[in-house]
């Protein structure tokens, strides 16, 4: 990566790198790196547990009347693919992410910019410790929190779904139905059953994102089923 562009993503993190060569190894798929070294997936693991305790933190201490329940609901929310890809894409971060296709942009799906940014986290951390990296999360994911959390698209539809189901004693199983397209941007298609009835069926590029859009069709199906019987009864 040249050093025009080196400058471009450092002034977009708000951190000024003493060690590039982490820098660019965050930006680094592993399709197009040498090995597992030299792309982001071991930083990708430390930035993981970094996030989850940084986002934990804040959430402890401005939601002081929150039960353990709702700030592991809160924290899910927001350390979510789709709200730190939604926080990637906000300053265009895509177009220096290091993939196998020509166009970078064209090749990086939600999940590698999820996995990018908490690699990015990491890698600020390495070089200039846990300061730093807290403001590159306030600046960016918690500045942007309140907007996350009010945001419909985030709704916990597996949770729904499973405190719905379990009232009438039984548990809602997920299957993956089908893969399909490249590696660094494979989708899934996800079904939802009770017993052995399929109630949703979901896709996505993670399959935590296919089993949310399965269990949101399973309750729209299910809220469907109720208000025909309450018509049929009410004839």
């Amino acid at each position: 990566m040249s050093f025009r562009r080196m400058n471009e993503i450092e002034k977009i993190l708000g951190y000024k790198f003493k060690n590039l060569s982490l820098l660019e190894r965050a930006l680094t798929h592993s399709s197009v790196a040498e090995n597992h070294l030299q792309s982001y997936q071991r930083l990708e693991f430390l930035g993981d547990a970094l996030l989850d305790f940084i986002v934990g933190e804040w959430l402890f201490l401005t939601r002081t009347e929150a039960t353990e329940g709702e700030l592991t609901e809160l924290r899910r929310i927001l350390v979510n693919t789709e709200a730190l890809a939604k926080i990637m894409k906000m300053f265009s971060a895509e177009k220096y992410i290091k993939t196998e296709t020509s166009s970078n942009s064209d090749g990086v799906n939600d999940s590698i910019l999820c996995d990018v940014y908490e690699s990015l986290l990491a890698a600020i951390y390495i070089d200039g410790g846990m300061k730093p990296a807290k403001n590159f999360v306030m600046n960016t994911l918690i500045a942007n929190a309140e907007l996350l959390l009010s945001s419909p698209s985030f709704v916990n539809y597996k949770g729904e779904l499973l405190e719905l189901t379990q009232k009438y004693g039984h548990q809602p199983r997920y299957e993956v139905l089908e893969t399909k397209g490249p590696q660094h941007k494979i989708v899934f298609k996800v079904g939802v059953y009770v017993d052995k009835r399929l109630l949703g069926v979901g896709i996505g590029h993670t399959k935590k994102e296919a089993e949310q859009n399965a269990s949101k069709r399973a309750l729209e199906f299910l809220e469907r089923q109720s208000k025909k019987n309450n018509v049929n009864q009410d004839n």
